[in-house]
C-alpha cells in the first residue's frame, strides 16, 4: 500500500522529471494519467483538487489524500508505480568495484554502501 507522502513524492518527480530525461513524453504521459486519476478520486469524493499542482502545504495535500482513500485506491497504485517504473528505467546508474577506496568524491545517489573492513581472505593491517 502507498502513502500519501509517496503520493506526493511521485507528483513532484513526475514533474520535474519529464522535462529533463530521454523518455519525457512516457513519463508526462504517466505523470498526467496519475494527476487524472487522483483529481477525479478527489472531486468525485467533494475533497478539493487543489493539492494537486503543488500549492499547498504538505500537511494538508497528506491530510486531503488520506481522507479521500487516496493512498489505498488500486488506480491510483497502478498509475503510481507506472510513473516510478519509469521514473527508475530513466535513471543512469554507474557501478564501480574497487578494492580500495582511499577517498570519495562527487555525487552519490543511492544504494551506496561502504564498509571499512579488509577482503574476505586478508586480514586487516595493523595500522600502528
Amino acid at each position: 500500500m502507498l502513502d500519501a507522502d509517496m503520493i506526493l513524492t511521485a507528483l513532484g518527480a513526475g514533474a520535474t522529471a519529464g522535462m529533463t530525461t530521454t523518455g519525457a513524453h512516457m513519463i508526462t504521459d504517466a505523470y498526467a494519467e496519475l494527476k487524472s486519476v487522483i483529481r477525479r478520486k478527489l472531486t468525485a469524493g467533494g475533497q478539493p483538487d487543489d493539492i494537486i499542482d503543488g500549492v499547498v502545504e504538505t500537511a494538508r495535500a497528506r491530510q486531503v489524500l488520506n481522507d479521500a482513500g487516496i493512498p489505498s485506491d488500486p488506480e491510483v497504485i497502478a498509475a503510481y508505480r507506472q510513473v516510478v517504473a519509469l521514473l527508475e528505467e530513466s535513471t543512469t546508474f554507474t557501478v564501480i568495484n574497487s578494492e580500495t577506496v582511499n577517498g570519495a568524491a562527487g555525487t552519490f545517489k543511492a544504494p551506496v554502501t561502504i564498509h571499512n573492513a579488509p577482503p574476505v581472505g586478508q586480514e586487516a593491517a595493523d595500522p600502528r
